[in-house]
């Protein structure tokens, strides 16, 4: 059996958030390709309850002829009604006490609970779920929630603030599932894997914010086998820094046009551009202010979004030699990238603040 997991696509009646419902169709097209078996989405496939009753019955058609079982996260925990019609072959698990039993597998889900909070409440709960298990079968837990780990920015990796079902590793790889198919975690496809049992977050399928960056991927399982992502080609941000150098040859404006086209040969993302280092507006007859108005000229024609965050320190290095001596130095010196940026940097910020 074959099984394709996504989760948080956050579908919404919005049209600025098309993009989401191309991702669902793309992969609805992946899974005719893999000709796989079952689509299972763990978590938030709409964004709130009023979007699932403004546009739920558009998935009839994307579901069409398809296995799908969805698990409720805490964006849609409420949103799925008994008697809604998602398409013929839709199932909803709506409490932890249901069980889908097929040839090969037993789906256990456990759905997003407001009142678990805690670990040591989602571990009461994983206990039971985990009697439901079959010696003969290949057990598999959907769960939409928190992984305490080192691993993911609980600010950052879960796209809200709060403790949405949290568990640890240790925990869940005690239950004895054969995979652990999870959704909330939106930044990154990730997998965890002990004594050949798989914990997977497949990541949001498509950016919802600039916190998922990077091409967005699903996940795939072959009962048996190794978990494995597959590339979609979904909206997405791409963070790309533009660093300029005070020794450059090349026109900070060319340079920036450079980095920028270079990126946005993928049609389906939005570039966020964060320009750094110094640069010598002297040189080159430029200021901060040129430099800043030619970037919009650049948001205007593509679609991007940039920090400016570079400084002209032509001028100073100009009229002040030993700074001028230092910067030529360090430039002299067989290092690394990132330790010259970083040795200019603190020199040219401790003069600055002196000055």
């Amino acid at each position: 059996m074959k099984v394709i997991h996504t989760s948080d696509i956050h579908l919404t009646d919005d049209e600025k958030f098309q993009h989401r419902w191309d991702a669902l169709k793309e992969i609805v097209e992946v899974f005719k390709k893999e000709e796989a078996d079952i689509l299972v989405i763990v978590g938030d496939l709409f964004d709130s309850i009023k979007d699932s009753r403004k546009t739920y019955e558009r998935l009839r058609e994307i579901f069409d002829n398809l296995q799908v079982v969805i698990l409720p996260g805490n964006h849609d925990k409420e949103a799925y009604r008994e008697g809604m019609d998602l398409g013929k072959n839709v199932t909803v698990i709506r409490n932890g006490e249901e069980v889908l039993d097929f040839e090969e597998v037993v789906f256990i889900g456990l759905p997003y609970e407001d009142g678990l909070q805690t670990p040591e409440k989602v571990y009461a709960r994983l206990l039971q779920a985990s009697e439901k298990r079959k010696s003969n079968k290949c057990n598999i837990l959907l769960f939409h929630g928190e992984l305490l780990s080192k691993a993911y920015d609980s600010t950052n990796d879960f796209y809200e603030k709060g403790r949405y079902m949290p568990v640890s590793f240790e925990i869940l790889d005690s239950l004895g599932f054969n995979y652990i198919l999870a959704g909330h975690f939106h930044t990154r496809y990730d997998v965890k894997e002990s004594e050949n049992r798989y914990f997977v977050y497949p990541g949001s399928p498509v950016s919802i914010s600039r916190k998922e960056k990077g091409r967005r991927k699903i996940n795939v399982i072959e009962v048996g086998e190794k978990p494995r992502s597959v590339e979609l080609n979904s909206f997405h941000y791409i963070e790309k820094e533009v660093r300029l150098n005070i020794d450059d040859n090349e026109n900070p404006i060319d340079k920036i046009n450079r980095a920028v086209q270079k990126e946005l040969v993928d049609s389906n993302c939005s570039l966020l551009v964060n320009i750094t280092g110094y640069f010598d507006g002297a040189k080159f007859s430029i200021t901060e202010q040129l430099l800043t108005k030619h970037i919009y000229t650049l948001v205007e024609t593509y679609n991007i979004e940039f920090q400016f965050n570079a400084k002209d320190i032509g001028n100073i290095i100009a009229s002040n030699r030993l700074l001028y001596r230092i910067i030529e130095k360090i430039n002299g010196k067989e290092l690394g990238e990132e330790r010259r940026y970083a040795l200019i940097k603190r020199f040219v910020d401790a003069f600055l603040e002196i000055k």
